[in-house]
């Protein structure tokens, strides 16, 4: 979320330095950005991946070299006690390599989101104005690539990206009026936040009339329409508008876009056979 930190001198409770800055990624998720580290990541798992290819190239040496069929075609019966020394040594490289969360840890951290540019811009105003953190230590907040958030995913994409237009706009009052709609958190008295249930209040509202619009707005330009060439138009373009906006301001499944588009070109298609014109 956006923030404002004011001119004045407030004394807050944490000590200066890490203490301050722990207190600041704490009071709202999405100043919580921190390193992804792919590099080290995918060099983690290159290395492991290659341990396990010479593991991999012994084991073949081995069961070529095998001078006694009857231990290739029996586990029970095999006697090679190398074979047996590098199965083990497959065994638990697998299990760094996979059972041992290298895979899962690294699945679940490149599934992250990346940090948003206002919430960078955020956490590098803070760092500007306090001055407190070391640079070597801060710089890895200027490495816009290869940031992650632990901040959770919206799970409505369309009401995320309505509170953000709103909040933008919010940005833009007058400060006298906008500082009503603002509140502080007891860790940073001058950090003003605009509260996330007021934002996602709006975007409800902003939504609904969307809708409202996109359903009765065709309707009512139909109805005053007498050229069936229009109406059926009028019909197209809702449509498509109706389905982009499905399509880019949602997380909606092909399947879900496709009822959702079809039952709203059949409820314009219904109300024009209604009006007394055959389609």
């Amino acid at each position: 979320m956006c923030c404002w930190i004011n001119n004045q001198v407030v004394t807050t409770t944490f000590p200066a330095g890490y203490p301050s800055f722990a207190a600041f990624l704490g009071s709202h998720a999405s100043f919580r950005i921190f390193r992804r580290f792919t590099s080290l990541r995918l060099r983690l798992m290159l290395c492991k991946q290659d341990d396990l290819c010479i593991l991999e190239q012994q084991l073949d040496a081995i069961d070529s070299s095998e001078s006694r069929l009857l231990y290739l075609g029996s586990v029970r019966q095999d006697q090679n006690a190398e074979r047996k020394r590098v199965l083990h040594e497959i065994d638990v490289a697998l299990c760094e390599y996979e059972k041992d969360s290298l895979v899962e840890r690294n699945e679940r951290t490149f599934a992250r989101q990346e940090g948003r540019s206002r919430d960078l811009t955020n956490v590098r105003n803070w760092l500007s104005d306090k001055g407190s953190i070391a640079r070597k230590e801060s710089e890895y907040i200027e490495n816009s690539t290869d940031l992650m958030t632990l901040e959770k995913p919206a799970e409505d994409s369309a009401l995320d990206g309505a509170a953000g237009m709103i909040e933008r706009v919010l940005m833009r009052l007058p400060r006298l009026l906008s500082s009503r709609l603002r509140v502080s958190h007891s860790s940073e008295p001058r950090l003003w936040i605009f509260p996330r249930r007021l934002l996602h209040g709006l975007a409800r509202v902003l939504l609904a009339w969307l809708l409202i619009a996109l359903l009765f707005v065709p309707i009512v330009l139909i109805y005053g329409t007498k050229s069936v060439r229009t109406r059926l138009i009028l019909i197209g373009v809702s449509a498509t508008l109706f389905i982009f906006i499905l399509t880019v301001g949602t997380k909606a499944k092909t399947a879900e876009v496709f009822v959702a588009g079809t039952t709203y070109a059949t409820v314009l298609v219904v109300f024009l056979a209604q009006n007394g014109i055959d389609v």
